[in-house]
């Protein structure tokens, strides 16, 4: 699904990220250093959460954290108001939500089941975006809504398969193609790479403040390099819900058809991801 916690609030840098910077401190991009330190031991002790004893790559761990922040800024991002789409207040502040990670229930006047908060989300359509309801996870801690997004993504085999290789185009790719979002645009390469750009500023503002080595950068996808990527098992299994409550199936039949070529040189590709991700998803079912 498209991500935005509230069109209605000033945009950042990219369609996907809201400006905080009076709610959170400076940046680049308004998360402070004390923020992303934070947010970088969450990332760790999610990972352990989900795969307990496997070491997470830099690679993965910023790309990981690069998805948080853009997503949902850690889950710092959402602030209760009335909804644009009824005028109910929404219940998703303090909700430790980083991935905009939704619930299968859906919301009654304004209210969701037990672990869920009300919110909206939206998709792009030829008529321009659509907005609705929905319900969304709550976490009990940041560690907690890090770990959210690792299990989650273990249902994306296409990302699992490319995590570990930093290449922001492929990662947003692959979750495009899973579903994990819809973007602002309803050509599914324009939607990733609009999404890769996000991934890409957020990732920058992260090693800039943590005065750390870039690991997680766009790379131009597996299109871009002669050996390709190991993805053949995508798309996932199991992606976002659609606006209807149900999973788009026909939108990722339709998706696979436009991306037919592109899957081709994927699936032909050598492997150079890391071959653990079939181990870690077993871990995290």
């Amino acid at each position: 699904m498209a991500r935005i916690l509230d069109p209605f609030l000033s945009l950042g840098r990219s369609s996907y990220f809201i400006d905080r910077r009076g709610v959170l401190g400076s940046g680049v991009l308004g998360m402070s250093p004390e923020v992303e330190k934070t947010a970088r031991q969450a990332v760790i002790d999610g990972w352990q959460k989900v795969y307990p004893g496997d070491a997470p790559t830099l690679e993965e761990i910023q790309a990981i954290q690069s998805i948080g922040a853009l997503e949902g800024q850690y889950g710092l991002g959402w602030r209760d108001h009335a909804s644009p789409v009824t005028g109910l207040i929404t219940s998703m502040e303090g909700s430790h939500n980083w991935g905009s990670i939704q619930c299968t229930c859906k919301p009654v006047d304004g209210v969701c089941c037990d672990g869920c908060g009300y919110w909206y989300d939206s998709m792009p359509t030829a008529d321009g975006q659509k907005y609705f309801e929905q319900c969304f996870h709550k976490y009990a801690s940041p560690a907690d809504g890090a770990a959210g997004i690792i299990k989650f993504l273990s249902n994306y085999k296409g990302v699992m398969a490319v995590l570990s290789t930093g290449d922001l185009d492929e990662i947003a790719w692959q979750m495009r193609l899973g579903h994990y979002f819809l973007g602002f645009n309803t050509d599914p390469r324009k939607s990733a790479e609009a999404y890769a750009v996000g991934l890409d500023k957020r990732a920058a503002a992260t090693a800039d403040a943590l005065g750390e080595e870039r690991k997680a950068y766009r790379k131009g996808g597996a299109e871009a390099h002669p050996d390709g990527y190991d993805a053949s098992d995508t798309p996932g299994e199991e992606g976002q819900d659609g606006a209807d409550g149900e999973t788009n199936w026909p939108g990722i039949i339709a998706d696979a058809l436009v991306s037919a070529a592109s899957l081709g040189l994927i699936v032909g590709g050598a492997v150079v991801a890391r071959k653990a991700w079939k181990n870690r998803s077993k871990k995290a079912a």
